[in-house]
């Protein structure tokens, strides 16, 4: 996993004070081994980020984990979740362990509303790397947004969102616009069943596409992360190519094909792909990677 030392003064958020010690961020979506935990973009466009979420229907998924550069010192810990259901000792509860230590403190349990940054407990490292595992506790989930460790114990994580953007902009030093993508003859947002379909049967027709998702999968409701059939009336009456897309995504049988093919998202990734003269597919959350 990435993660960056930075030194950075605090008058940025109108603190008069100075301090040198250094933070560390941590994105949880890119812990370097998931486990159970899932990538989930749900929130972006309140929150600006991914985050990793344990939905494991009742029964408590593998750890996440990754390895974290640090200086030897000692660390305050902060992290940021949201309650699955905000009362105490809700569903959605996990632990953080260092070192394979787990923290006294109990996170997506506080019976708060909303996103918020928690204080977790202090961390020692003894070498120039620690590692940091999300331990989920009931199956029920639990989010983890970002992790941060403080050297300096006043510290307290930014959680406005034009504030918290510019903290994550400055530690994992990304560029305040996003790079020129280029111009196309149709921009289609959303790919799912409908998007997909007008992407390819424009490139087909000739136009330059981009076709853009904001899922780590294509399909929409007919992906593996909705699961609902890809099935309707096509091939009819007046319209006998109506639908031609749509049988060809799911391999000539839509609505009747077994689970394996009837949520087959590398089969549309590569239908899509397979238009690479006229096509260009993004991912939004791969666009709005910590690593780059």
């Amino acid at each position: 996993m990435r993660s960056l030392i930075f030194f950075i003064g605090m008058t940025f958020w109108n603190v008069s004070a100075i301090f040198s010690q250094p933070i560390i961020l941590a994105e949880a979506e890119h812990f370097s081994t998931k486990g159970g935990w899932v990538v989930d973009q749900q929130f972006m466009d309140e929150m600006g980020s991914p985050y990793l979420m344990a939905h494991g229907m009742g029964i408590p998924v593998a750890n996440a984990r990754s390895v974290l550069a640090v200086h030897p010192g000692e660390y305050y810990l902060w992290v940021r979740t949201k309650d699955w259901a905000p009362y105490p000792k809700g569903p959605g509860s996990f632990r953080i362990l260092i070192d394979s230590i787990p923290c006294d403190t109990l996170f997506g349990s506080s019976g708060l509303p909303g996103w918020q940054w928690y204080r977790g407990c202090k961390v020692r490292a003894i070498r120039d790397s620690i590692v940091i595992e999300l331990a989920d506790q009931t199956g029920f989930n639990g989010r983890c947004d970002a992790l941060v460790l403080s050297a300096n114990a006043s510290f307290v994580p930014p959680s406005g969102r034009q504030e918290l953007d510019s903290f994550r902009r400055i530690a994992l030093q990304l560029p305040a616009l996003p790079p020129d993508a280029g111009s196309y003859d149709l921009v289609v947002a959303g790919g799912g069943i409908a998007g997909i379909c007008a992407a390819i049967e424009a490139a087909r027709l000739g136009m330059k596409v981009a076709l853009i998702n904001n899922r780590p999968v294509p399909g929409g409701n007919n992906s593996s992360e909705i699961r609902v059939h890809l099935m309707g009336e096509i091939n009819k009456n007046k319209y006998p190519k109506l639908g031609r897309i749509v049988r060809e995504l799911d391999n000539g049988d839509p609505g009747n094909a077994g689970p394996a093919r009837e949520y087959g998202d590398s089969r549309k990734i590569d239908i899509i792909k397979s238009e690479k003269k006229n096509i260009l597919f993004f991912q939004y959350a791969l666009l709005c990677s910590r690593n780059n």
